[in-house]
């Protein structure tokens, strides 16, 4: 039998590497430690950052979720489309009083230097037509594209509960430069009946809006959230898993966008790019939106709801990125397609004054108002639409068939 002695002497052996390890100066002096140190450095700046990152990205948009009273039903997305699910709860019931939806790009709930009180244009709607027995429910979201707009038309048409008596949609000329759906809104479109309508939309105009509908298409072929795997990888485990530790990881959508942001800021002073510098539509983009509004106005007609459309407010103060002719050409456009369609249309563009307005990067903020243009807009949407009797009309075709269409 080993004495004590002997035993030690044993176990010496196996505890002797990871001694001469942990006490190796080039372990600590070594590129591992640096790592190791540049890790932790950045994971205390990310936790350091990431609160002041987000309310920075909240305020680019001009977001201001709290804006509502508290135990107030919210009257628009409050989100800008972020959080879809949240807030499409509250769309008043259509099936019980006639509503209006008001979709369209920041402008619709961005509110520049919010005061207490402030309203967006979709609840100033709201105040005056409620009264009437008429809802109005605000969906908007930053740079919205016409295809996200025939996306939320098919989705609130889909069912009695959101079907709109009256569709409004702010149309804004540099939102036709912009394609695709982005991945918030796509579950709208998991549900069967919205991608159904659109299908059955393109398969019946398909020919006369081809390349709206190889959009359409395109986005219907995406993975829907409800084809993804309900089961977590392992990989997504362990990453979640490090994000309950570590901020860096937690936060890495928003350090992305900061950094992405960043490096946009940096290309644009390199090369003396204002927000103002003139962008010519791209042609190709141009002429698949006008087809996707031409799809929209089809699609409405087919699922009884009435559409109206008018051109955004501009600050007549501040110069906008657009080329004039091409502006010019566009209005001219959508007046005569809504009057083809018999769409109403109205042409808001200098509804608001120069008061107004905000600042925007050091200069006049040419797409975002104050809270008085969100008044001032509401009203001159009050006078260029009969609300009542576009709805009444809706509402009387919608009950003339069983299936309310």
């Amino acid at each position: 039998m080993n004495s004590p002695v002997d035993r030690e002497s044993d176990a010496a052996p196996q505890e002797a590497p990871l001694l001469r390890l942990v006490t190796d100066r080039r372990l600590w002096s070594g590129g591992g430690m640096w790592v190791l140190a540049l890790f932790v450095v950045a994971n205390l700046a990310a936790g350091a950052m990431l609160a002041t990152l987000e309310r920075r990205h909240a305020a680019n948009l001009l977001l201001d979720e709290g804006a509502s009273s508290v135990g107030e039903t919210p009257r628009y997305d409050a989100s800008a489309g972020r959080e879809v699910a949240r807030y499409w709860r509250h769309i008043p019931p259509a099936d019980r009083q006639p509503l209006i939806v008001l979709n369209g790009m920041s402008q619709m709930y961005a509110v520049n230097d919010r005061k207490p009180g402030d309203r967006t244009i979709s609840e100033h709607l709201d105040d005056a037509l409620a009264p009437r027995g008429i809802r109005v429910f605000g969906l908007a979201a930053p740079n919205l594209t016409p295809e996200e707009s025939l996306v939320y038309l098919a989705a609130t048409a889909a069912t009695p509960q959101t079907r709109p008596a009256l569709f409004v949609y702010g149309v804004c000329f540099d939102k036709m430069r912009n394609v695709g759906v982005r991945a918030e809104l796509r579950p709208l479109l998991a549900e069967p009946a919205v991608a159904a309508s659109l299908a059955e939309a393109c398969g019946h105009h398909g020919e006369r809006y081809p390349l709206a509908c190889a959009a359409i298409r395109e986005t219907l072929a995406a993975p829907s959230p409800r084809d993804e795997k309900v089961e977590p990888t392992t990989e997504e485990r362990i990453r979640d898993g490090f994000a309950r530790v570590f901020p860096l990881v937690a936060g890495r959508k928003t350090l992305n966008a900061s950094l992405q942001a960043s490096v946009f800021e940096l290309r644009n002073w390199v090369f003396r790019i204002k927000p103002t510098d003139k962008r010519a539509i791209i042609a190709s983009r141009y002429r698949q939106n006008q087809e996707l509004m031409g799809l929209a106005a089809q699609l409405a007609s087919e699922r009884g709801v009435k559409l109206a459309w008018y051109v955004i407010p501009l600050n007549p103060l501040a110069e906008n990125p657009y080329v004039p002719e091409q502006y010019a050409a566009f209005k001219s456009w959508v007046a005569d397609l809504a009057r083809e369609r018999e769409i109403p249309f109205a042409n808001l563009e200098n509804a608001v004054p120069s008061s107004e307005w905000g600042e925007f990067m050091g200069g006049p903020d040419f797409k975002h108002f104050r809270g008085t243009g969100h008044a001032l807009t509401a009203q001159a949407l009050l006078g260029s639409f009969d609300f009542v009797g576009l709805t009444r009309a809706t509402s009387t075709r919608a009950t003339s068939t069983p299936e309310g269409r």
